[in-house]
């Protein structure tokens, strides 16, 4: 299959869900606000999670869980956007392209993982019985701690190659370029650890919601 014998119509679920991953993602920082901003004891943030009680989770519990579903569902609509895109990319006789989306698709199945055992590691934690939510195992754990921040730079590196990907076959040459640009930024960044804890999770999404409206623009020339 040539870049030219890649059809638009090939491209049309994954350019929507690269697109539309983004909506789910807005809602994290919204159930957010009214979850731990509203409802977190005075003096607490989001940064001393370790100290909450059984009593504080119990008064969160229907907040926590739903940004874990919110986080997870927008990960996987981004990721297997990405997965199914480079999936169709890789078919190309370019072989540059055709590495960027191995790369891509090989990176958004890792993420897809990653992106599942997070939530659930957190929400496994609702019922927890120790002094403070610190004292847990899944936050004592150091395979849970590597699996909450291996996301960000394999995220940003997967993002990296389908945009490399993307440029590389003409499809969104100038789009493509920008966000390859601007992933490899990111995933510099996700590397520092002091950084990447302020990194929120929909900065991802912003960086994958311009290539899909891209290819949904293409579809329409």
């Amino acid at each position: 299959m040539t870049t030219q014998t890649l059809t638009a119509s090939r491209l049309r679920l994954p350019a929507w869900l690269l697109t539309l991953s983004f909506l789910p993602g807005i809602a994290i920082p919204i159930t957010g606000i009214l979850t731990f901003i509203v409802m977190l004891p005075a003096g607490m943030t989001m940064s001393t999670f370790d100290l909450i009680t059984p009593q504080i989770m119990s008064a969160i519990r229907v907040g926590w869980i739903a940004i874990q579903i919110e986080a997870f569902v927008a990960a996987a609509c981004g990721t297997i956007g990405i997965a199914l895109l480079a999936n169709q990319l890789k078919k190309t006789t370019e072989t540059k392209v055709r590495i960027f989306a191995w790369v891509a698709l090989i990176l958004a199945l890792v993420s897809l993982a990653t992106s599942a055992i997070t939530p659930l590691l957190n929400i496994s934690v609702v019922g927890f019985t120790e002094a403070t939510l610190g004292q847990t195992w899944q936050y004592q754990n150091q395979f849970s701690n590597f699996m909450r921040y291996a996301f960000l730079p394999i995220g940003a590196f997967s993002i990296l190659a389908l945009s490399a990907s993307l440029a590389s076959s003409g499809w969104l040459r100038r789009t493509g370029w920008t966000i390859s640009v601007l992933s490899a930024l990111l995933f510099l960044v996700s590397l520092v650890p002091s950084l990447s804890a302020g990194i929120p999770p929909f900065v991802f999404l912003l960086l994958l919601m311009p290539l899909g409206i891209g290819l949904l623009r293409r579809q329409e020339a």
